[in-house]
């Protein structure tokens, strides 16, 4: 049984296994960058993260992944893709979500929400913005209301008085140590490209 998504691109379905294996083996003997440059890999819909660019990737995985970085894939844009990819023909998708400088999240599913993520009817695909836990530091007391006495009367046959003014005290507690503060809160992280599959 021919499989129509296994194609090497010199225009040869492979009927089984076995097939694939030696003209890999004939291609790799005639030009061992061949067989790389060749091979259309991946199903329609697949995500992979490179190091390649994406005019080196596309040479080595084929021209159907893209990188995923919000454009439309319904052929409205001509600047990107200019014809009905097979994956908005599949999914009725029109436009990629745009993975560039963000991380990608499994989606919750079923997953109660207090262990996955706390929003857990999201979309597949949609962009969730930066959050930071609910939180609370204890510092202590940190304002005193107190008495200031001040001025004295010298009253006749009897001791000075004194007189008291209500007054608040206000103590400012700094952070310590290397100042950690950024633009964003994050985990340590490394930058690649993020592609998908869109056509057969």
């Amino acid at each position: 049984m021919k499989n129509p998504n296994c194609l090497i691109r010199l225009g040869v379905h492979c009927a089984q296994p076995l097939t694939i294996a030696i003209l890999m083996v004939l291609l790799l003997i005639l030009n061992p960058l061949t067989i790389w440059a060749q091979v259309d890999s991946g199903c329609i819909g697949d995500v992979k993260y490179s190091i390649l660019d994406e005019a080196a990737f596309q040479e080595v995985n084929g021209k159907n992944w893209v990188l995923l970085k919000g454009q439309f894939i319904d052929g409205s844009d001509p600047n990107e893709v200019t014809e009905p990819s097979d994956l908005f023909r599949l999914t009725g998708i029109k436009q990629l979500p745009d993975a560039r400088g963000v991380f990608l999240r499994g989606a919750n599913l079923k997953r109660d929400p207090t262990t996955g993520d706390t929003e857990a009817n999201r979309s597949l695909g949609s962009y969730q913005a930066d959050a930071v836990k609910k939180h609370k530091h204890d510092f202590g007391q940190t304002q005193f209301d107190v008495a200031v006495m001040h001025g004295s009367d010298k009253g006749e046959g009897g001791s000075d008085r004194y007189f008291s003014t209500p007054a608040r005290i206000t103590i400012n507690i700094s952070e310590t140590g290397p100042n950690l503060s950024g633009e964003e809160t994050r985990p340590r992280n490394i930058c690649l490209f993020v592609y998908i599959k869109i056509n057969r």
